[in-house]
């Protein structure tokens, strides 16, 4: 990265870090400012998404992300890892090519039962994707079984064509994305799609070392797979000319 001029000390550092973890008055603050905050599952000691806001925004309680999600200006989504991003954040994500899937070769027109299913709802849950057009269990990323159907939905939710509505019981609900339609339409421009995402990441997690940043780069070949050339481009030119940073 170019050399900045200041001297780097525990002091510079820490103001760095700090601004990241300044608090705001509502949630939507919150998410706008970051742009993207990490989801996880686990619970102990709590979920990375409540642990990530309680430092953030005044007056969160555990579970307030996913309470208010219908309300807010937030989708689930991935870069670099899965998680909740503003539509601003999610217009650099799509459209998302992913190629052929393997839920697509083992269960041949599954896909487009599905779409015409949620495309035909406002809303859908998987028991009841299951039940009209269900077709036996697949493995699914974490090696144990899911149902065909719940993957055909995680497959149309990643390459843009339904989004998720809301949780319940931490289960995801689906429904239509007519936003990103649009998208597929009329995409904003590789480039700025690439830089957005490197400056992104950058702000997020810095202050960090260049590998640190070319790490967080690969991952995000989940969230552009078929831009992840271009985003390593982008990550170079960042290092060489845009970023801020000092060797230590």
């Amino acid at each position: 990265m170019p050399n900045h001029p200041a001297p780097l000390t525990p002091a510079t550092l820490r103001a760095f870090a700090w601004h990241t973890l300044k608090p705001h008055t509502s949630l939507q603050a919150a998410l706008d400012a970051l742009g993207f905050v990490q989801a996880d599952p686990i619970r102990a000691p709590a979920r990375a998404q409540d642990l990530t806001l309680l430092q953030r925004v005044r007056g969160y309680r555990a579970g307030d992300l996913e309470r208010l999600y219908p309300t807010l200006d937030a989708e689930e989504d991935m870069l670099p890892n899965y998680g909740f991003v503003t539509r601003r954040v999610q217009a650099l994500l799509h459209p998302r090519e992913l190629g052929e899937t393997r839920v697509e070769r083992e269960h041949p027109g599954l896909l487009a039962e599905v779409r015409a299913l949620v495309q035909d709802r406002a809303e859908v849950h998987p028991r009841e994707v299951a039940a009209a057009v269900g077709r036996g269990r697949v493995v699914n990323a974490w090696g144990g079984q899911s149902a065909a159907t719940t993957r055909a939905l995680d497959v149309l939710h990643r390459r843009g064509e339904v989004r998720v509505t809301r949780r319940v019981g931490g289960t995801r609900l689906y429904g239509p994305a007519p936003h990103l339609a649009a998208l597929r339409e009329a995409p904003l421009p590789t480039p700025e799609r690439v830089r957005g995402a490197v400056h992104l990441l950058a702000a997020l997690y810095g202050p960090l070392p260049e590998a640190s940043l070319g790490y967080l780069v690969s991952l995000s070949r989940f969230g552009l797979p078929h831009l992840h050339s271009e985003l390593r481009a982008a990550s170079r030119t960042a290092v060489r000319e845009e970023l801020t940073g000092v060797k230590v």
